[in-house]
């Protein structure tokens, strides 16, 4: 970087790389996390729902 100006894009950094991939990590574990609570929930409303009959 000269002056303040980018003429090329520059390269990551090393603690720039392992944030995007700690953050693609949690972002993976978020989506598991939100799709074992939605089976969960589904596994429960079955329940009550054979309960019921």
């Amino acid at each position: 970087m000269k002056g303040g100006i980018l003429s090329e894009a520059e390269p990551p950094t090393k603690k720039q790389k392992k944030v995007k991939t700690q953050n693609e990590v949690n972002n993976i574990e978020g989506k598991l996390l939100q799709r074992e609570r939605v089976l969960a929930r589904r596994k429960v409303a079955k329940i009550w729902r054979t309960k019921r009959l």
